[in-house]
């Protein structure tokens, strides 16, 4: 399944190469077009309650590339947007989580009656 996966993520964008190289000339605003699909992944994101926190960790993420390496802003970004992910779940794997039952909980045997009878 892994490499069915890796075969179509590496396929798909060897597609892409070949059909963006076979363009006879520069379409105007297709570049915008990764811009729209993050803005679109980033609406989604905001819309789903538990990914709010990540929306506001690319916030900073944007502001921080763009005044540190204006040049190279979207890589700079994407880096530290995924050190500050990593920050977060380093953070997050501490804390328990209230919506999870301890793991006491999990394996604790209630006494049987017929048991207790006997």
């Amino acid at each position: 399944m892994q490499i069915a996966c890796e075969a179509y993520w590496v396929g798909g964008g060897l597609v892409g190469v070949a059909l963006g190289a076979a363009l006879p000339a520069p379409i105007k605003g297709l570049e915008f077009a990764l811009c729209a699909l993050f803005t679109v992944l980033t609406l989604d994101a905001f819309r789903s309650r538990r990914e709010i926190p990540s929306v506001l960790l690319a916030g900073p993420s944007v502001a921080a590339a763009l005044v540190l390496t204006p040049g190279v802003a979207m890589f700079t970004a994407l880096l530290l947007f995924v050190a500050l992910l990593l920050a977060r779940h380093a953070v997050t794997a501490r804390r328990p989580d209230p919506e999870r039952p301890a793991p006491d909980a999990v394996t604790a045997r209630r006494p049987d009656p017929e048991a207790a009878d006997a």
